[in-house]
C-alpha cells in the first residue's frame, strides 16, 4: 500500500532508512499489533512519508512515519479529524484498509521518542495486497465510474464540519509568495528566476480563490484527494481508496468537480469529456449533491495545486526534504509548474464550461 498526500508530478524515488528496532517494538506494543516477525520492510514509492511493511503475530500491516511539520500547530488536529472520517467511512463499508488506531487513545497519530523536542510520528493500517493505480495514466470511464462511486459514498455520509471556506480554501497572499522569491534569490537558487516569474499567475488564481471564499454552502469532510494514485486494485478486481492523510473539510461541489476532471485527467492535459461525464453521471446517481456548478467550483481544484506547489517550494528550499532527493523533487515540481499553473488559470472557464454542460 503505497502513496501519500495531494499531489500530481511524478518525482524521484526515494532511499528509506531502517526502521530500528527500538522504534518497531513500541510500534507494535502501541497500536497493539502483537510481537512482530522479524523486520519491518522498507517500501519505496512514497513521496511524502515514509512507509513499511510490518508482520507481526496479529497480521500484517502499514506503519507509515509521518513527515510532519512542526511548524503547524494544527497538525495534529487535522488528522484526528481526518481520522473520524477514515474511520466512519470503514464502518460504512467502503472499500478501503482498515485504520488501525492508538490502543491507548483511539486516535490517528501515535509518537515515540527523536531527536530534541521532535518525536517520530506514526500511524498504522492493515496491509491491503493491490496495485496502485497510476496518475499519469487514463484509465477507462468504468473505472471512473468506480471511484466516482467510492466518492459518492463518502459524500454521503453527510460528516459536517464547522470550519469555513476561508480556512479550508487556504489563501497564502501576495507577501508569503514575495518573501519566497526573496529567499530563492537570496541563496541564488537556479530556479529563483522561474519561480518569479510566476508571481503573477499566483495572484490570478488566489483572486479565484478569493472569490470563492464567497460561497455559503455548508462543508462537509472528504478525503479531498481521492485521485488515481490513491486508489489501488485488489488482487479480486476490486477498487479501494487509501491515503486519507489529507481528508477535510471540502465544499461538496468543489470536491466533486475536482475528482471529475482529475479522473478525466486534466492534470496531464485537456481533460477527456467522455471520461468527466462518466464520472460525473455516476456520482449524481449515488450522491446527494444535484446542484448546478457554479463559477467558482474549480476552487478545491486550484486549492491542492497551489497547495503542494508551495510544499515543493519549502522541499526546495531545504524544509521538511528527507533527504537530497527531495529537495530536488521539489525543484522538479517548480520548474514543470512554469507551464503548469498558467494552463490552470488560462483554462478555469472551459474546464468549468465541460462540466457545466454535462
Amino acid at each position: 500500500m503505497t502513496s501519500d498526500l495531494p499531489h500530481h508530478e511524478r518525482v524521484i524515488h526515494l532511499q528509506f532508512h531502517a526502521m530500528e528496532e527500538a522504534d518497531l517494538l513500541a510500534t507494535c506494543q502501541m497500536f497493539n499489533l502483537g510481537a512482530p516477525r522479524g523486520g519491518a520492510a522498507a517500501v519505496a514509492g512514497g513521496l511524502v512519508n515514509r512507509l513499511w511493511r510490518l508482520t507481526t503475530e496479529s497480521g500484517v500491516f502499514a506503519v507509515k512515519e509521518m513527515n510532519r511539520d512542526f511548524g503547524d500547530a494544527g497538525y495534529v488536529a487535522w488528522h484526528d479529524r481526518a481520522f473520524t472520517l477514515e474511520q466512519a467511512a470503514f464502518a460504512a463499508g467502503i472499500p478501503m484498509p482498515r485504520p488501525v488506531p492508538v490502543a491507548a487513545t483511539g486516535r490517528c497519530l501515535g509518537e515515540l521518542p527523536g531527536d530534541a523536542d521532535r518525536p517520530i510520528t506514526v500511524r498504522v493500517h492493515e496491509w491491503a495486497d493491490g496495485v496502485k493505480l497510476e496518475n499519469n495514466i487514463e484509465y477507462g470511464a468504468d473505472v471512473a465510474v468506480a471511484a466516482a462511486s467510492i466518492l459518492a459514498r463518502i459524500h454521503n455520509l453527510q460528516t459536517a464540519s464547522d470550519v469555513t471556506a476561508t480556512e479550508s480554501l487556504r489563501v497564502f497572499g501576495d507577501e508569503h509568495w514575495r518573501e519566497t522569491a526573496e529567499r530563492a534569490d537570496d541563496i541564488r537558487a537556479d530556479w529563483a528566476a522561474q519561480f518569479s516569474s510566476l508571481l503573477p499567475v499566483l495572484a490570478e488564481l488566489e483572486a479565484y480563490l478569493l472569490a470563492a471564499h464567497d460561497d455559503s454552502t455548508p462543508l462537509l469532510l472528504s478525503h479531498r484527494d481521492a485521485d488515481m494514485k490513491n486508489h489501488m486494485r485488489t488482487p479480486g478486481g476490486a477498487l479501494i481508496l487509501v491515503d486519507w492523510d489529507g481528508a477535510g473539510p471540502v465544499n461538496p461541489r468543489h470536491d466533486f468537480a475536482n475528482h471529475a476532471l482529475v479522473w478525466a485527467g486534466v492534470h496531464r492535459g485537456d481533460p477527456n469529456p467522455a471520461i468527466a461525464s462518466a464520472y460525473v453521471d455516476a456520482f449524481r446517481a449515488e450522491s446527494s449533491v444535484t446542484d448546478a456548478f457554479r463559477s467558482t467550483d474549480l476552487a478545491e481544484l486550484v486549492s491542492i495545486r497551489l497547495g503542494w506547489f508551495n510544499f515543493n517550494v519549502r522541499r526546495a528550499l531545504g524544509e521538511r526534504a528527507r533527504d537530497d532527493s527531495d529537495r530536488d523533487a521539489g525543484v522538479q515540481v517548480i520548474r514543470r509548474n512554469v507551464d503548469q499553473l498558467p494552463r490552470f488559470a488560462r483554462s478555469l472557464s472551459d474546464w468549468l464550461s465541460l462540466l457545466i454542460d454535462i
